[in-house]
């Protein structure tokens, strides 16, 4: 089996260096006593989304003849026998992965951070950024979700797909179901809460096991590896899932639906100024000018969509932010790999957003209760999510099973359809502006 990197005496040959810079570009496996190398020379940028468009756009063509020449009893049996079985079907192999990738996730998140910050001062400040970033994003969300509730409280749309049930559990249930009554109950049912105490308990343990912490740490990064790949599997068919998605959508709602999720999107992407003026004050504090650093972030972000994976396009921003942001190469390759793994802000903002414009436009009324607890579930459920294709679908699909509302998982894999991309994107503008303010304070240290 080819090795691409060798540690020998602690460092790497000049060519493991190479490899590891350009380690976005390379793919190895080995199978049947067979290497395969494969390298990127071009990547396009429509790869991931234009089937998804292809298959919504297929589904209105399938539903134009349904609608025109059948009744409606006719689309429901359509909608009960076929579209409903192949959503669940869907639903089941996401579920069937979300739990032991976010757990593993989670582990391996905190693991790499805790290596790091023993040895390096940035990478515990870093930890603390994040947090404070991850906090307000969610508050971001909430207040912007509340604009939007008092600008359309008059005006609720034709078409309502909403979380019509709150979380209703009172706080003695709440409590007692933090942690099950063994260790299996997280994985087996979807309950973010006891899957993260789990995990958190298994880092501490695991964090100060001794001897044992690097075998320990290989076979959770190996678990990783293979639920993330699980994961990428399940996503392949994600386009075939968007026709049967807008299927249901259309046969159950009507065209009066497409506008609903125009809504939704273009309610999403203005909001995400209140997250960009939030970077723009970062930067300004930072002493960092703003038109310059757009204008450098531009075509570093087109690279990272054609990517579409913050932690596979470390080795890329590493190179980018040496070259073009006269970064430290030393604390950069300490810092960006942390990063990519523990920023939530994309996460934060997308999910929280998203989720309370389906509850202020469902049929029930949203209480205080239910947004703190949609805020407190989506910045559980993003520490342990993967920052690669399908953690905005993991995100969505356990925050509407948790509520119970399994008839909004077509509105789930729209998000991912839309957002998933974008959210990818904003977690990137995340990190380098963290590393902009750590640039800073490397600046300031030399001055001193």
């Amino acid at each position: 089996m080819y090795i691409p990197e060798s540690d020998e005496d602690g460092e790497l040959s000049p060519e493991g260096m190479v490899l590891r810079a350009y380690a976005d570009k390379l793919d190895c496996s080995y199978h049947s006593g067979y290497n395969r190398i494969l390298i990127t020379v071009r990547r396009g940028s429509l790869a991931s989304l234009l089937p998804c468009i292809i298959g919504m756009l297929a589904a209105i063509a399938v539903v134009l003849p349904i609608r025109l020449l059948s009744d409606a009893r006719a689309s429901a049996l359509l909608l009960n026998n076929l579209v409903f079985p192949l959503e669940e079907l869907f639903t089941n192999a996401v579920l069937m992965v979300c739990a032991p990738v976010t757990f593993l996730s989670f582990l391996k998140n905190m693991t790499d951070t805790y290596i790091i910050a023993e040895r390096s001062s940035d990478t515990r400040r870093l930890n603390r950024d994040v947090i404070k970033s991850s906090v307000l994003s969610v508050l971001l969300a909430i207040g912007f979700a509340l604009v939007v509730a008092h600008v359309t409280q008059n005006h609720r749309p034709t078409v309502v797909f909403g979380i019509s049930r709150q979380i209703d559990m009172t706080l003695p249930e709440w409590i007692t179901s933090l942690i099950p009554s063994d260790i299996f109950t997280p994985f087996q049912t979807v309950s973010p809460f006891p899957l993260f105490i789990v995990a958190a308990i298994v880092t501490y343990a695991l964090c100060s096991s001794g001897k044992y912490f690097d075998k320990v740490k290989d076979a959770i990064d190996t678990g990783y590896a293979l639920f993330s790949r699980m994961l990428g599997i399940v996503m392949y068919a994600l386009p075939f899932f968007v026709f049967a998605a807008t299927l249901d959508l259309l046969l159950g709602s009507g065209f009066g639906v497409l506008l609903y999720l125009l809504g939704l999107v273009l309610t999403v992407l203005l909001g995400l100024t209140f997250l960009i003026a939030y970077y723009v004050i970062r930067l300004r504090r930072a002493g960092e000018p703003v038109i310059p650093f757009v204008k450098l972030l531009v075509p570093q972000l087109c690279e990272n969509w054609k990517i579409g994976s913050a932690i596979d396009a470390v080795p890329f921003n590493i190179r980018y932010c040496i070259l073009h942001h006269h970064m430290d190469r030393r604390r950069i390759e300490n810092a960006l790999p942390v990063l990519a793994q523990i920023n939530l802000d994309g996460n934060c903002f997308i999910i929280t957003l998203t989720a309370l414009i389906l509850m202020l436009t469902g049929q029930a009324d949203v209480t205080a209760q239910g947004v703190a607890a949609v805020a407190i579930l989506v910045l559980f459920l993003s520490l342990g999510a993967p920052n690669q294709p399908g953690s905005c679908l993991i995100g969505m699909v356990i925050l509407l099973t948790y509520m119970d509302a399994h008839e909004l998982i077509p509105i789930a894999i729209f998000c991912e359809m839309f957002f998933g991309g974008l959210q990818n994107l904003i977690n990137v503008t995340g990190d380098l502006v963290t590393l902009t303010g750590l640039k800073k304070t490397e600046q300031t240290g030399s001055a001193l």
